[in-house]
């Protein structure tokens, strides 16, 4: 049996959609655990009603607490073979938990397509062609977010092979830090592009959100993965070009915005490849300009308009 796994917090505009494709499924053998985050909205009311009509529904509530809380207590909750990780405001083919199981049966996790769609159109997809990937081969195409996508859905894990591991207390990149310590405990990770899962991007979606506002929670995951990838002498260079440039695209925005000052994110991510910097320096996946900009960003320097060198200024605090 397969383990659904749904946070759901205010969604109510999309949460039918959802488990209506979950109702439509070819593979029939699952359970689907809702877990209401504190929803204000009537998302709770939709998740009782399909609880009251499929058995194979179950609804718990909590007080907010945030994704993670939310999918730990689910997999505290689930009794099936297999885990199913879904987000309450996207959608899957009626042949996704069927293909995804099938591909599982050689290896400890399944991973499928993920199409980004915006707009009711396909705007980014992550695809790999049928394959069983050794740990390192997985890990690679993870780190350095090509082919497969860094979050939790479009995934199947073998629920022996992700026995104690729980989703970190973040509000960014938790996702990515799951599935970084779930690959490692695999020896096979298997990909099939027979199915795929829909991540519906919206204007007002927490990824939008964390562009304007980004958390610190970033510097703190992404702290880890680097620490991660200079333990493993088998991945390639590029994992930590990847991993240093994701945090950049969040940190140049909020300078500019910010006239150049210094907020505490862009100390902390400062701070923090100051202390790779080393590690930068030596990372052949750096082309020789961009190596540069990361180095005076280091050292509390930017080019403004790509041409003039400009001081990073310190915040003025109010006392």
């Amino acid at each position: 049996m397969i383990s659904i796994i749904i946070p759901v917090f205010n969604a109510e505009r999309d949460l039918r959609r959802m488990l209506d494709s979950i109702l439509a499924q070819t593979c029939t053998d699952f359970e689907c655990i809702l877990i209401d985050d504190g929803s204000r909205d009537k998302s709770l009311e939709i998740c009782r009603e399909y609880e009251k009509h499929d058995s194979r529904f179950f609804c718990f509530s909590q007080e907010n607490g945030g994704v993670s809380k939310a999918r730990n207590r689910g997999l505290g909750l689930a009794r099936g073979d297999y885990i199913a990780f879904l987000d309450s405001d996207d959608r899957i083919p009626e042949n996704y938990l069927a293909e995804l199981l099938c591909a599982c049966e050689k290896a400890d996790i399944a991973v499928c397509d993920t199409v980004m769609i915006e707009d009711g159109k396909e705007k980014l997809r992550f695809t790999h062609e049928n394959a069983l990937l050794t740990q390192t081969q997985a890990l690679n195409f993870l780190l350095c977010r090509k082919k497969i996508n860094s979050g939790p859905c479009s995934k199947l894990f073998r629920k022996g092979a992700i026995h104690g591991l729980q989703f970190p207390p973040l509000k960014a990149y938790e996702d990515i830090l799951f599935v970084l310590d779930s690959f490692c405990r695999a020896e096979k990770i298997a990909v099939t592009n027979k199915t795929e899962y829909h991540y519906i991007q919206n204007s007002t979606g927490a990824m939008s959100s964390m562009l304007k506002n980004p958390s610190t929670d970033i510097i703190v995951a992404t702290e880890q993965i680097l620490r991660f990838i200079g333990s493993r002498k088998d991945l390639s260079p590029e994992c930590c070009y990847t991993t240093a440039s994701h945090l950049y695209q969040y940190a140049l925005p909020l300078l500019k915005k910010q006239n150049y000052i210094e907020s505490d994110f862009i100390r902390m991510s400062r701070k923090l490849l100051f202390q790779y910097e080393r590690m930068l320096v030596s990372c052949p996946a750096f082309p020789f300009k961009e190596k540069a900009v990361f180095i005076l960003f280091a050292n509390g320097y930017v080019l403004k308009d790509g041409k003039r060198l400009c001081r990073i200024r310190k915040e003025k605090k109010n006392v």
